[in-house]
């Protein structure tokens, strides 16, 4: 069922306005036009010219080199690594090259489909069986239509469409919204407490504890799913045929 609600349909706004992840992805779509470069780096605080700022690093730089200091940290207001960064993500996302920057630079409609395309078809079993057997009493020829008396859920279908949805937020939040990355599992400081009674038998602890770990590990490196994932996944369909 949370799967299914991070999929609905139906605008953030309006008498039938739901928060999905769907939902927010076909917003930013919508008023895509709003989300310029200009836009982006207002938003984040950021300079639109960080040029003065990469001047300073280099004179501070000059200056540690002077004094001979072997270790040393550039100061937050002289790292101009950040705003490059920032600028090399919109790049992508708009699709220009960086001399052909510009402040009205807009995120690509075909960005938006593609993420819009990965959850619903990682989600699209899982929110037809909540659809016809679990939010609604549906009759036998509706499920006919959609042959969900034949799609049995299993944990491959809730692992695939969790690690997707986790993926695509992950992306909403750090390449197009500047966010740290995401962390989707809870932290939880001791995890295993109390869980020999009775779900295992003490001498396994250790086993479940480094299994859950790795499971952490893994779940964590393929939910960083950015730019260069992306392109991997979509390759040529990021030219989009109209804007």
């Amino acid at each position: 069922i949370s799967i299914r609600r991070l999929v609905d349909n139906y605008d953030l706004e309006g008498n039938r306005g739901v928060y999905s992840l769907k939902s927010l992805i076909k917003d930013m779509e919508k008023h895509r036009c709003l989300i310029t470069r200009q836009a982006i780096f207002d938003a984040e605080k950021r300079p639109y010219n960080y040029e003065p700022i990469r001047k300073k690093e280099k004179e501070y730089d000059e200056k540690m080199a002077s004094h001979k200091a072997a270790l040393y940290a550039v100061p937050a207001k002289s790292d101009w690594a950040a705003h490059k960064e920032r600028d090399q993500d919109i790049d992508f996302l708009a699709d220009v090259q960086p001399e052909n920057r510009r402040p009205d630079d807009t995120i690509k409609k075909i960005i938006f489909s593609n993420l819009i395309d990965k959850i619903e078809s990682a989600c699209k079993e899982i929110k037809t069986h909540v659809d016809k057997f679990t939010a609604h009493a549906a009759t036998k020829e509706s499920r006919a239509r959609e042959n969900a008396d034949e799609t049995d859920i299993t944990l491959g279908h809730i692992r695939n469409a969790h690690m997707s949805l986790c993926q695509v937020a992950n992306f909403v939040a750090v390449i197009t919204l500047g966010e740290p990355c995401q962390y989707f599992l809870p932290m939880l400081l001791a995890p295993f407490n109390h869980i020999e009674k009775p779900l295992v038998s003490f001498p396994q602890i250790d086993i479940l504890r480094e299994s859950r770990k790795k499971f952490a590990d893994e779940w964590f490196k393929k939910s960083q799913w950015g730019s260069i994932e992306y392109e991997r996944e979509f390759g040529d369909s990021q030219q989009e045929k109209s804007v």
